[in-house]
């Protein structure tokens, strides 16, 4: 449920569609390996950026390879492999993969961390 006390919270939180956060990582990191704009010995930069008016913050050093970015869920390499896909074909991924729950308000780089902007 939403809360400990259902008289002050009553939504069921198991039913009510969320964002996924980092769960969808994965995904972004396979449809980037299928388009051959990564592959399994890339090495992507987990520094603080920005993607144009997209700013993601890191303590890490860059240059960690996909493994460990994934098996990290580390935000920057996520957004910079989002990027690089382009986020029509991100989307057309996500598609693929049967993420039917896609709105407009997710063609944006914050798909790249499942969130909203």
């Amino acid at each position: 449920m939403g809360d400990s006390d259902y008289n002050r919270d009553q939504n069921n939180l198991a039913i009510i569609p969320g964002q996924p956060g980092s769960a969808i990582k994965p995904l972004h990191y396979a449809g980037a390996l299928d388009k051959g704009i990564i592959n399994e010995n890339a090495l992507l930069n987990a520094s603080s950026r920005s993607f144009g008016k997209y700013y993601v913050s890191s303590n890490v050093k860059p240059n960690v390879s996909v493994c460990v970015a994934l098996k990290n869920s580390m935000n920057v390499p996520s957004v910079e492999v989002v990027n690089a896909l382009g986020i029509q074909k991100t989307i057309e991924n996500l598609k693929r993969f049967g993420i039917t729950t896609i709105s407009q308000n997710d063609y944006n780089l914050a798909i790249a961390l499942g969130r909203y902007v």
